[in-house]
């Protein structure tokens, strides 16, 4: 099954992080820069919005409940129907080494928290083009 067109014009986020009051800052600033936001709370619930949604864009924290944001990745970089969403992966500031095993199960990009929210703005712009 492939994406729906986009009806809006607008590029769709997903944010996925159980930290609510994260999202709520970072989707603040995604609508403030023109996107559509949509949010998952865990790594079961993204993989069916992807399914339902099929968003442009993926930020996603790696520590998840149910399912860890790189096994979300990874799954959907094994799917031929989602592998092309642009997946930006966020770990904690000490998981950092990660970074190369994130990229290689199909990461586009890794974000140490804490991150700059204009630099999410520009990695999305890129990786939209």
């Amino acid at each position: 099954m492939g994406k729906p067109a986009n009806q809006n014009g607008r590029s769709t986020f997903l944010i996925v992080d159980d930290d609510p009051a994260f999202v709520l800052i970072v989707e603040m600033v995604l609508k403030r820069a023109g996107y559509a936001v949509l949010s998952a709370s865990n790594g079961e619930e993204a993989l069916e919005m992807v399914q339902i949604h099929w968003p442009d864009v993926i930020l996603m924290d790696d520590l998840l409940p149910l399912l860890a944001g790189s096994e979300v990745c990874y799954r959907l970089k094994q799917n031929p129907d989602t592998a092309q969403i642009p997946v930006i992966l966020v770990s904690a500031g000490d998981r950092v080494r990660d970074a190369d095993l994130m990229r290689a199960i199909g990461a586009d990009y890794v974000l140490a928290k804490p991150f700059k929210l204009e630099d999410l703005v520009k990695i999305s712009a890129n990786l939209l083009r």
